[in-house]
């Protein structure tokens, strides 16, 4: 940190107590993290008390925690994945963000309505099915057998495409 100490005013020298409060630390924190970071220009004793230069005091308390916040902010967001932002050329690694970012295609997809839940759909074909079915036997009773077996051997077509593709719950 760049001191400037060639202020025209007098620095305003405080206790190590006034200073812990004047940057929010409780004592114990402020003599383990704050004043060892103190040039010594910043540090006077007055008799058998030390003071401390409380401009000083707050631009390093200021520049700490604006270190810890960049810290922060460059570590990823919990649910973030590291792998996505980090990483050299890998052909698994590749696959991986490739795969990530089809996921997320299909998400804002399902979100805005543009595709339709596989487990959602095959409920509303078995519903269907079962309202064919309800027909055919309506059409039986009115038209005979044979309209019967032919839209019967469709709906078992349709059964089995159905089965092929069912995901369970």
């Amino acid at each position: 940190m760049m001191i400037n100490k060639k202020r025209s005013e007098s620095p305003i020298w405080l206790t190590p107590d006034d200073c812990a409060r004047l940057v929010g630390l409780s004592r114990p924190q402020f003599d383990r993290v704050v004043r060892p970071m103190l040039p010594i220009v910043a540090i006077k004793r007055q008799g058998r008390r030390l003071q401390f230069d409380a401009t000083v005091t707050v631009c390093l308390e200021l520049e700490r925690r604006g270190a810890e916040i960049e810290k922060r902010c460059a570590r990823p967001a919990p649910g973030e994945d590291p792998l996505l932002t980090t990483g050299g050329p890998s052909p698994a690694l590749e696959r991986y963000r490739a795969a990530r970012a089809e996921l997320a295609e299909m998400d804002v997809k399902l979100r805005s309505r543009e595709m339709i839940p596989r487990e959602g759909m095959h409920i509303v074909l078995v519903r269907l099915g079962a309202l064919l079915r309800n027909t055919l036997h309506q059409l039986e009773v009115e038209f005979g057998r044979g309209a019967y077996d032919i839209v019967e051997s469709g709906l078992d077509e349709f059964d089995r495409e159905l089965g092929a593709c069912r995901i369970t719950p």
